[in-house]
Formats: structure tokens, sequence, C-alpha cells
């Protein structure tokens, strides 16, 4: 009976020390642990969170390149945890972090993308086209990869590979060019718009790119015959005008220096700087050689059928006198219309092929050598005198005459002959 009982004990103790080993066993192997946002139990732990990262956290965008790479995981401290303390991580539902790192195969990634590299394409540069304008085409990103940087990015840190971040990169790039491009826009938009409206425009044809050495030159030549035709409609020497004589006759009167005339030599120094800088102009006057538009009531009137002149200032008539004009038997007539005096010369030679003559005073017109002077050497003025025994052309005056119109007239002053 005694040695019954001792067997009874001895194998309850057995039982109880069984179902205390499974127990223990089932509870340390098979309680359910979280891990990075994962339910594991233990016994699955090591093997299953590095399948788990392999397969959720890859390091290459890439996935063929993810065959390369080992994960190294640190679980020891979760591995080591007492009883009670993965009981608690059971119950509570605590999400574990874990230590990882990575080693890569680098001369698997090389090889792999040094293949992959002879079917993917170049990038292309971008670049400066002409044709019937400029344009910037932008680069075009290849897909090809620069292994050499991607495999020196590589370290035991890395987590996170985007692939593209390592294509071959296009030599230049539409933001190296944009500087450039915008210089050629201006050469090539640039304009000048006058007064009246008539526009000089440039265009590609006048710019020059070297996409090798970067150098823009604009050629300006082109100035000079673009604004011919402009400068003909500023020109408004010789117009015709409407004129009131002194006796109120309403006639028209052209022909003559009076107007404006631009100078053109300087117009086009202006308009060449301007476009070689880059700077378009809106609403441009020409120069002017000179510039005499308005009737003034200040000014000289000349009748050659009267062979008489008038002289207004301020719209009153202050002097008058008999002339005596160009010989129109001789076809050296005073040519009629509006002019400027553009010269006063106390005391000049006049000459021509068959004289040489002096006088007092001389009053400019024309560049071709028609002006009023005193003529001494004339009997008498008025009448037919001119008819015979007139002038080369100029308006012959008596000297006292002369001289107080000298006194009296400036550079600038209208005279009006008809």
């Amino acid at each position: 009976m005694k040695k019954r009982v001792i067997i009874s004990i001895v194998v309850g103790l057995f039982c109880f020390c069984g179902v205390v080993f499974g127990v223990t066993y089932f509870l340390r192997n098979f309680l359910p642990i979280t891990v990075l946002g994962k339910r594991y139990n233990y016994k699955d732990l090591q093997s299953k969170v590095t399948e788990d990262l392999e397969e959720n956290n890859p390091v290459f965008d890439m996935p063929e390149l993810n065959q390369f790479v080992t994960y190294n995981v640190n679980i020891e401290n979760l591995l080591k945890a007492g009883l009670f303390t993965r009981i608690n991580y059971a119950i509570s539902g605590k999400d574990n972090s874990v230590d990882y790192d990575v080693t890569f195969n680098k001369d698997g990634i090389k090889e792999y993308l040094e293949q992959y590299n002879t079917t993917a394409t170049d990038s292309v540069s971008a670049n400066i086209v002409k044709s019937d304008t400029y344009s910037l085409v932008p680069e075009k990103l290849g897909t090809k990869i620069d292994i050499d940087e991607l495999l020196n990015a590589l370290d035991s840190s890395t987590v996170s590979i985007k692939v593209n971040a390592y294509l071959l990169r296009p030599e230049t790039t539409k933001d190296d060019l944009e500087s450039k491009f915008n210089e050629i826009e201006r050469f090539e938009n640039w304009s000048c718009i006058y007064s009246n409206g008539s526009e000089v425009k440039s265009c590609a044809d006048y710019i020059t790119y070297n996409d090798e050495t970067g150098e823009v030159t604009a050629d300006s030549s082109w100035i000079s015959r673009a604004i011919k035709d402009i400068m003909k409609s500023y020109n408004t020497v010789g117009a015709e005008h409407d004129f009131t004589t002194h006796d109120g006759k309403k006639i028209k009167v052209s022909g003559g220096t009076w107007g404006s005339q631009p100078d053109i030599k300087k117009e086009v120094a202006y308009l060449k700087e301007q476009f070689e800088k880059g700077e378009s102009i809106t609403n441009r006057v020409p120069e002017y050689t000179y510039s005499y538009e308005d009737f003034t009531n200040t000014y000289i009137e000349l009748s050659i059928d009267d062979q008489h002149l008038w002289v207004y200032k301020d719209g009153e008539m202050i002097m008058e006198t008999d002339v005596v004009t160009g010989d129109v038997t001789k076809k050296r007539d005073t040519p009629t219309g509006c002019y400027f005096i553009s010269e006063c010369i106390n005391g000049k030679y006049l000459t021509g092929d068959t004289y040489r003559t002096w006088v007092n005073k001389w009053m400019r017109l024309t560049n071709t050598g028609i002006g009023l002077h005193d003529a001494n050497w004339q009997s008498y003025f008025g009448g037919s005198r001119y008819k015979g025994n007139g002038s080369h052309g100029c308006i012959n005056l008596p000297p006292q005459f002369a001289s107080d119109l000298f006194d009296t007239v400036s550079r600038g002053w209208l005279v009006v002959i008809y």
C-alpha cells in the first residue's frame, strides 16, 4: 500500500512537471508578439521578421536588385525576454521595433546594371536650335544608370534607394541654357516702334549662336536698310504748305528746305547701339538734321512775278523792297518753295564757273548756293530787270536793305518764295 502511494505520487509529480513544462514551452514559443506592426510568435520570430522585412521593406525600387541585398536583423533583446515579459507583450499588444541593417552584393549589382545599361537609352542634352526662330529644346532623361554613383551610395545604413535618382544625367540642362536663350530672344524679338506706327523688327536671321562656345552675336548691319523707307515718311522737306500772301490770296507752295530732315546716320547709330544692347524701343521720334514744321508769323515773303519782298515780324510787316531774282532768260530761275535761313555771314565771295563776286551780307537758303544778298552792281531793282539781267538764282537786294535785313533776321527764319 505504501509502495503504491509512492508510485502514485511520483507519477503525479511527473505528470505535473510535464504539464508545467508543456505550458511553459507553449508560452515561451507561441505567445503572440507585435513587431513593426505585424503579429508573430516567438518560435518563428527570427525567420519571419527577416522574411517580412525583405518582402515589405525592399531597399531598391527596382525589384530585380533586391536579390543582392542581405538583411541583418537584431532581435536578441526580444528573444531573451523572460516569460512574464513575453506575457506582458502578448496582453498589451505593444509594437516592438527592431534594429536591422543591410549588406549588399556590390559585384552582383554592378554586373546586373552593366547588362541593364546595354539596352537602356542615353540621356540627351538640352540645346538651342534655329529654324525660322530660335527655340530652346529641353533635355531628355534617358534610362541608363550611373553605376559607380549608385554603388558609392550603398552602406549598412542604407534602407531605401530610388534608382531613378542615379540615372546618368544630361551634360547640359534647360536651366544651363536659359540665360543664353534669353539673350538670343532679346536680340531676336528686338524692335523699334516709331511714333507714326512704323516698326523695325529683328529676326533670327540676324542672330548667330555658337553651341560650342556659347557665344551669341548680333549683326546690326540690317538696320540701315530697314529704316530707309521709314525715314522717308518722316522727311517733310519740300512738302506742300498752305500760305496766305500779302494781299490775302490763299496759295499752295511746295519745294524748298523747310520741314524736317531725319539724320539717318545718327539714327542708324542709335538703333544699332540699342539693338546690340537688346533693348527695344517704343514711340521713337528719329534724330533730325534739322526740323522746321509749323509756320510762324515771323517770315519773309517773296513774289517772283512781283519781283518784291516783304518782311513780317510777329505778324506785322516791318520791311519791303523790290528785288532781282534769277535770270529766266538763261534758265537760272530762283527756285520756289519754303526755305529757312541756314547761314548768315557778314561778307563773303560768291563763286561759280564764270564769276567770283564779293557780297557784304550773305543769308543762305540752299546748299547749292541760293541765298539773299546785297547786289551793288544792279542799276535798279524790280520790274522786268530779272529777265536778261537777273542773278544766277540768288535774290539780289538793294545794299542798304540787305544790311538792314541782315541785322533783323537770324538762322531759322522762314522764307516763302512763289
